[in-house]
């Protein structure tokens, strides 16, 4: 199974590439990396399971959007850095 995203700059009207993602699993230690990218051309990421083949794991799942920089990029101040 593939988990994917999709980043569109809604003041722009269009997809946003090359923002961060890191997706963490929570557990007992705190949170875990359990997958990471930069969006496509079309705004668009796919992440795979950890090994690339098999389902994730059940479990509580976090998703980070880096757009600070998107925002700082264009000059833009932004609500969510």
């Amino acid at each position: 199974m593939t988990l994917s995203t999709h980043v569109l700059d809604a003041t722009a009207g269009r997809p946003v590439a090359g923002v961060e993602i890191r997706l963490e699993r929570g557990g007992d230690a705190g949170w875990v990396p359990a997958g990471a990218g930069r969006t496509d051309a079309d705004g668009r990421l796919r992440l795979a399971s950890q090994g690339g083949a098999g389902d994730f794991d059940p479990g509580v799942y976090r998703i980070t959007f880096g757009t600070g920089a998107y925002f700082t990029a264009r000059g833009a101040a932004a609500f969510y850095p």
